[in-house]
């Protein structure tokens, strides 16, 4: 039964012993085997193989034919007297750990088990622990010595039935040594609404995922002996007496795979990294949205199903201690129609206060942190396919489209009651609370997707003209007082006064103010570009092929200037405004008490003020009438 390590043969043969060692996690369940190998072998000082040469007692691997056969009478005699039997096995003992490197890799063959040439055998690729020589005797007559070798699989099998691809009797997807996974749910502090009522929320939830694992190096039957190459298993071939040159054993792990390597297939495809192996008991994930995000997603009206997004990743990778890790995390959202869909987390508060004049602010600021939903991976062979665009971070976007098409858009009614006016007015719980928002503010985080906002709304009266801000309305009435004459008298201290028997007449003041909303303008055509590299008028793209005097720019100026003063886009809101001021409609046929007299109501010049660029607009006018009484 021939031997050979790193093909050298060993004569004679070590005896050989296997033990075959299960690897458990602490559940008990078993990830992985082990075999202990032990070779108890003997040196002799004047036989076998390595040869000892008797003029320089230097020792070397003979590649002779005798090496291989299974006669001890074949063996050479080293030629050596009986006194020089210690420095024989000496340079033997030196031979065979240059053999055995304790930590490195050598390739075991165990030749001709039936005896027979060419018959069958068993081959391994192991890893030295220890190579120990007998303490007792005097190293003579013969030398025993023991080698501890590991391995984890087998390059060739005396039964090759029971063996799988990966050369072991146990069908274990990855050579693995140890392995842990841990999940940590944490309740987050933001919530989830439904629809527009602040007071139905759910839950959203922080969750950790720590999985690591350790391999173990498996080797395939593709290794080299190359004396350039830096290898694992190194020793000294000596030829013609003298030291030789530095040969290196360089063994292939099955698969291509390095100890980290089967470690990082075993985290990505048994231990799943992402939410493959999520424990459950808390709330259930929703599987197929994991890659995929989608309108299909949020069906769920129940509470129990969520999706897992906004994946962060660390990676650990320990070469060589053959070690793999991953620490993830991520934010687990209810499925269902929440946030319209969106992937985002949503925090608000509302303050209430009630002013001097009687009317109450409210004001609501949120935080909107948009998920990154983008996938990052798929399983399949050999760990996990990465996706292309999975650099991507899109949590931005998430967080704007939820802000823009949703919290700010219109939900009926009033153009202006966008969900967030919705829900300040319900948690405010007011009767009334006008929906244009007296200030807004946002704060845009792009690096990390969030936006911040602050509205302040109040219970003002409605405004009556359309698109306006702010608007102020103010009515002066100035009723009839006596007429008299003023006389002044010489030596008197004071004026004669004298009652004419009359009185003055009813007057009466309308002033209109109004800050109307910023408009898109348009300074050439319904669909002309208006922006200016320099920021001035004549700079703007179209603007320099037309002369000034010319109707089209004219035209575009008067639009600006003058057709979009409110009393021309708004005139029959102000024309209801004039008519319920105005004296003239107190008449007996609206029963008015003291009505006014019929055709003896004049006004003044109307005038008006108009800031195209700011937006502030005023109007008055003054009425002077007489009354029946």
């Amino acid at each position: 039964m021939p031997i050979k390590i790193n093909d050298k043969y060993l004569v004679p043969a070590p005896l050989v012993t296997f033990n075959k060692n299960y690897l458990n996690s602490e559940n008990g369940d078993a990830i992985g085997v082990e075999y202990q190998i032990n070779l108890q072998g003997t040196l002799l000082p004047n036989k076998g193989n390595p040869v000892v040469d008797s003029v320089t007692f230097e020792s070397s691997f003979s590649a002779d034919s005798w090496v291989s056969t299974k006669s001890a009478d074949d063996d050479p005699n080293h030629e050596l007297d009986l006194d020089d039997s210690l420095l024989s096995i000496m340079s033997k003992q030196e031979e065979i750990r240059k053999l055995f490197s304790p930590g490195q890799a050598v390739k075991v063959e165990i030749l001709d088990l039936n005896l027979r040439s060419g018959g069958k055998g068993i081959a391994f690729i192991g890893n030295v622990q220890a190579i120990n020589f007998a303490n007792e005797g005097r190293w003579v007559m013969p030398c025993p010595y023991t080698v501890d070798i590991i391995t984890n699989n087998f390059i060739t099998s005396t039964d090759s039935g029971d063996f799988i691809s990966s050369r072991t009797e146990d069908n274990f997807r990855y050579f693995i040594r140890s392995a842990s996974e841990t999940w940590e749910i944490q309740e987050a502090d933001q919530k989830y609404y439904r629809g527009d009522n602040t007071s139905s929320t759910l839950k959203v939830y922080n969750i950790s995922h720590s999985i690591n694992a350790v391999g173990q190096p498996a080797y395939s039957a593709t290794g080299t002996y190359d004396n350039t190459v830096s290898g694992k298993q190194q020793y000294y071939e000596n030829s013609g007496g003298s030291e030789g040159s530095l040969t290196q054993y360089t063994p292939s792990y099955v698969d291509g795979l390095s100890p980290w390597q089967q470690a990082s297939g075993y985290v990505y495809e048994t231990l799943e990294a992402g939410h493959g192996n999520f424990p459950g008991g808390v709330f259930t994930i929703d599987n197929s949205t994991f890659t995929t995000f989608g309108s299909s997603l949020f069906d769920n009206t129940g509470t129990d199903v969520y999706i897992l997004a906004d994946r962060t990743l660390t990676e650990n990778i320990d070469i060589r201690g053959g070690a793999y890790s991953i620490n993830e995390s991520f934010v687990a959202i209810p499925s269902g129609d929440f946030n319209d869909g969106h992937l985002v987390t949503h925090e608000n508060n509302v303050n209430v206060s009630r002013g001097e004049d009687g009317l109450t602010q409210v004001s609501i600021d949120g935080t909107i942190r948009g998920l990154n939903s983008i996938a990052f991976e798929n399983f399949g062979d050999m760990g996990h396919v990465l996706y292309p665009n999975r650099h991507e971070d899109n949590s931005f976007k998430n967080a704007k489209d939820y802000y823009k098409n949703y919290l700010e858009a219109n939900v009926g009614g009033s153009a202006l009651a966008s969900r967030i006016y919705h829900l300040a007015r319900n948690a405010s719980e007011l009767n009334w609370l006008h929906p244009q928002y007296k200030s807004k503010s946002e704060g845009l985080n792009f690096s990390q997707g969030t936006i911040t906002y602050n509205f302040t709304y109040d219970n003002r009266p409605p405004n009556i003209i359309s698109g306006s801000i702010t608007e102020n309305i103010d009515i002066q009435d100035t009723h009839p007082g006596q007429i008299f004459a003023n006389i002044p008298v010489i030596g008197r201290n004071q004026p004669v006064l004298q009652y004419l028997n009359s009185r003055s007449e009813y007057k009466r003041s309308l002033n209109i103010s109004v800050s109307m909303a910023r408009f898109e303008p348009n300074w050439i055509t319904d669909s002309g570009d208006i922006i200016s590299a320099t920021g001035y008028w004549s700079d703007a793209v179209g603007v320099t092929d037309l002369n000034t005097t010319s109707a089209a720019t004219n035209n575009s100026l008067n639009w600006w200037l003058y057709s979009k003063k409110p009393s021309i886009t708004n005139t029959a809101d102000f024309q209801k405004i004039f008519d319920a001021a105005n004296p003239a409609n107190e008449t007996a046929a609206l029963n008015y008490s003291n009505p006014v007299v019929a055709a003896r109501c004049f006004h003044s010049a109307p005038t008006e003020s108009w800031n195209p660029r700011t937006g502030q607009y005023s109007y008055s006018i003054e009425w002077t009438y007489e009354r029946e009484s």
